[in-house]
């Protein structure tokens, strides 16, 4: 009984690895990189009085910065990020954002109309910055990943990231055709 039990549990054991090896192969990656130049954000709620606050907690900011294919602000457009920033502390906010691609890279290809949307914790004042991807619509239905924000320049940030798709993401792209 005892080695029966045994060889249900290897056989189980073996099971769960072939499903972990499969899903890791159906996983796909996308990469991007992109500069965002900065602009005006929009100042559209803030706390009644400053007294019990750091002058910043309670703030809260509006954006829609331009994207382009190089440092360049006439250079090809790859979209742009619009979001939200609502500070939390002093020189820092929880950050919401969606990049909103252009048709990049091959014509008609993954990143044509797509968007994913993005969380961080904002730093002012950090020239790096990390983002979480919490998921996308139309080509990235289901994506997750991270995006990094290099500050290169004033009011210049190189973007990077990676989008990752695994089997649900897949599985929700093909229900929307």
């Amino acid at each position: 009984m005892a080695r029966a039990t045994n060889m249900i549990g290897m056989l189980l054991g073996c099971v769960m690895l072939a499903v972990a090896v499969s899903a890791s192969e159906s996983v796909n990656k996308y990469q991007f990189q992109f500069f965002q130049h900065g602009g005006d954000s929009i100042l559209v709620f803030k706390p009644e009085s400053a007294q019990e606050t750091n002058g910043y907690t309670g703030r809260g900011y509006i954006f829609d910065y331009k994207t382009t294919e190089t440092y360049k602000p006439d250079s090809t457009a790859t979209g742009f990020v619009g979001g939200m920033l609502i500070y939390t502390g002093a020189n820092r906010g929880v950050e919401t954002a969606t990049i909103y691609f252009e048709d990049i890279g091959a014509k008609g290809g993954m990143f044509a109309g797509g968007e994913i949307s993005l969380r961080a914790l904002w730093k002012d004042y950090e020239s790096r910055q990390e983002f979480s991807i919490v998921g996308g619509v139309g080509n990235f239905a289901g994506a997750y990943g991270k995006v990094v924000y290099t500050q290169v320049g004033s009011d210049l940030w190189l973007v990077q990231g990676e989008i990752f798709i695994d089997a649900h993401g897949q599985e929700l792209q093909a229900r929307k055709n």
